[in-house]
């Protein structure tokens, strides 16, 4: 549960070591280590090598959300009363942190109170105010894992209860599932034990149909090759390994707080071995990373079952995952001024995106080179980054004695007052099985793609300029690749009191795009998507035209800095859905998923997706819903995003029940949900 309380709570799960392994050297200067995680608030950036520190998010809420003290309500006159106990099990959980947040659950803000349990595991909560309150227990030492009332699944979200004045609510009772864990050992190539090696344990998500795996946690193998993955919720997980040199990088251990999660991808420097040949000569190869139960493939992933208190024991091998590795050798030039791109970082992603990228890199030299080893055949993505000074940045010393409007002022004019200027560039490559020489780079300034928001019918004169502006488009790039530089995430939106509807990206460059269009279309995130009040939350993104293309079919693919064409984004009043789910009995389902899967042709399109969880009578409404033909899912308990498996799909396909959704209609629904299991 998500407040300051349960923070300092987890500062008691990060004390813990994997193995007394000797810490490494430090990293070399010219690669660390991005981590990029997305707990259920947004986006988290470590850049730090072999640190142990606390996870920035609990259940939901950053740090910062604690600051400062919270404003003083009246009291209010409900009590409610509990018990924490342990899942499957008649023992009280003592200690237990509880806390009652008036928010849905998996939502941030609103009100708090907290408590602890006693040693009979019952809490008591008092003067309560009215209004929908989640409650859920958590419990420092990491064998048990959070609980939030009327959750369904080990790892699902509870359910908000309505509390009125004066209400005595009894018998709330939290069940904590005890933690299990996943242990076993890494072995190299030859099929000795490998230390030093990075194990992942991860979990599945969905894009576009296709199942991605994301790291939760992260431990490293001792010098038996041993590892041990702890404090799991009950659930199901994925088991990578990649190599590491223990000269150049240590791994980045975080034991999260059990029930956090988090959305995790890494980039990583390659780990070359040279071969020598009877000739005398040499070759170099480099170790791919690898998947329990599928070997290099992620997609061929065995998933392991961890159930309450287990430990499921595993082994990962190298055999077979090692390759021929090539240089990439070349010159890189500063666009601007013409000369060497001295220190500019260059970085080759893989295409095919994975949550454990082996990024090849190389810095430039004085004289502009650049060689870039650990190279094996394939499609990547070249970015090369650095920043060179603006020609026509002011003197320092004219800023000093500025006050705040002055440089705001100068800053509306687009007067650059940093100094420095992003330059770069991006390149697909194909490698094949030789070096690559030669290669030359030219590193010249982001440009600026520009695009218009297109409002139809009602909305153009509805909606408040206020309104207008609160629609922003994001660019990210495709594949989402860990640590991918250059305008890796751009932003424009209508200027506020604008006499017009266009916008302006900044800082563009090359290459294939996803556009979001928040808040109706937005990335991966942890925590449930929030529904915009209306009437923007009755608007849907019809079309995305850069050009002659459809966007939301084709994706978009940008091939200069300064693109000629203009973004169209138009929106729309959409549809509405709503309807009560039952079980095989008739008796009304809280707190089950619903999901809206647009029809065979477009289930590419992630856009068209839409899902709600019923509320305590069974009910639930979606909205701003494209108009065309779907089929809609209840499900007891089902991981988020697995509506978009065609595997799950396929299975539940009679059990959904077709509906029309006109624009700007109103439609309604009876379903039945589908048993725990039953997918």
């Amino acid at each position: 549960m998500p407040t300051k309380f349960l923070l300092l709570l987890a500062s008691i799960f990060m004390v813990q070591q994997v193995s007394p392994v000797v810490p490494p050297p430090p990293p070399a200067p010219e690669f660390e280590r991005l981590n990029v995680t997305v707990g259920r608030g947004g986006p988290i950036i470590e850049v730090a090598p072999g640190a142990i520190g606390l996870p920035a998010f609990i259940n939901g809420l950053p740090q910062d959300q604690f600051a400062g003290p919270q404003q003083q309500l009246p009291p209010g006159t409900a009590t409610v009363q509990g018990v924490v106990m342990i899942q499957g099990t008649n023992n009280p959980v003592p200690g237990a942190a509880v806390e009652m947040r008036k928010t849905e659950c998996g939502r941030t803000g609103g009100e708090t109170l907290t408590t602890t349990s006693g040693p009979d595991g019952r809490f008591t909560f008092e003067k309560v105010r009215s209004g929908n309150w989640c409650i859920g227990a958590a419990k420092a030492g990491g064998s048990l894992s959070p609980a939030e009332y009327r959750q369904r699944g080990y790892k699902g979200r509870g359910l908000a209860i309505p509390i009125a004045d004066n209400q005595q609510v009894q018998d709330i009772r939290l069940m904590m599932p005890p933690t299990g864990s996943i242990s076993g050992r890494v072995l190299d190539s030859d099929g000795e034990p490998m230390g030093h090696a990075r194990v992942n344990v991860m979990e599945a998500f969905y894009q576009e149909g296709r199942k991605r795996l994301y790291a939760l946690n992260v431990v490293q193998t001792n010098d038996l090759g041993e590892f041990s993955l702890f404090w799991l919720p009950p659930g199901e997980y994925y088991v990578s390994a990649v190599a590491e040199d223990p000269l150049r990088q240590n791994v980045v251990f975080s034991v999260a707080p059990p029930g956090v999660g988090g959305h995790r991808s890494d980039a990583m420097p390659p780990v070359v071995t040279r071969k020598n040949l009877a000739d005398g000569g040499f070759t170099e190869e480099v170790y791919k990373a690898i998947y329990y139960g599928g070997g290099p493939d992620a997609q061929r992933a065995q998933k392991i079952d961890v159930r309450p208190g287990s430990n499921s024991s595993i082994e990962l091998s190298f055999a077979g995952a090692q390759t021929r590795a090539f240089h990439i050798r070349g010159r890189a030039l500063n666009g601007v001024n013409g000369q060497p791109a001295e220190g500019a970082q260059i970085r080759l992603y893989p295409r095919d995106w994975t949550a454990t990228a082996i990024v090849p890199f190389a810095r430039v030299d004085k004289t502009g080179n650049f060689d870039i080893g650990g190279v094996p055949a394939g499609s990547y993505a070249l970015y090369a980054a650095a920043s060179t000074p603006d020609p026509n940045a002011p003197n320092p010393a004219l800023l000093q004695g500025a006050n705040a409007a002055q440089i705001q002022q100068l800053i509306a004019q687009g007067i650059n007052l940093g100094g420095g200027i992003p330059i770069g560039i991006y390149l697909p490559m194909e490698m094949g099985d030789q070096n690559l020489e030669g290669l030359s780079l030219n590193l010249q300034p982001g440009g600026a793609l520009v695009g218009e928001f297109v409002f139809e019918g009602k909305l153009a004169t509805d909606l408040t300029p206020q309104q207008k502006s609160s629609f922003r488009v994001n660019l990210l790039r495709y594949p989402d690749i860990p640590g991918a530089s250059l305008a890796g995430s751009s932003t424009g939106a209508i200027a506020a009191n604008a006499v017009d509807t266009s916008f302006r990206m900044q800082n563009i460059y090359p290459g294939d795009f996803r556009v979001m269009v928040t808040p109706l279309m937005n990335s991966f995130s942890w925590a449930p998507p929030a529904t915009p009040a209306d009437p923007i939350g009755s608007v849907f993104v019809r079309s995305i035209r850069f050009g002659n293309v459809e966007v939301l079919n084709d994706g978009l693919r940008l091939a200069t800095n300064n693109p000629d064409q203009r973004l169209q984004i138009v929106l729309a009043l959409g549809g509405k859905l709503s309807g009560v789910v039952a079980n095989d009995r008739n008796e009304p389902m809280p707190n089950v998923k619903v999901a809206l899967v647009p029809d065979f042709a477009y289930r590419q399109r992630d856009d068209l997706y839409k899902t709600a969880v019923t509320d305590t009578s069974g009910n639930f409404k979606l909205q701003g819903i494209s108009p065309g033909d779907y089929r809609v899912f209840a499900w007891e308990d089902l991981p988020d995003g697995a509506w978009q498996d065609a595997d799950v799909l396929r299975s539940a396909e009679a059990r959904g029940k077709s509906v029309r959704i006109a624009e700007g209609g109103q439609s309604t629904v009876e379903l039945v949900a589908i048993p725990r299991g039953s997918q």
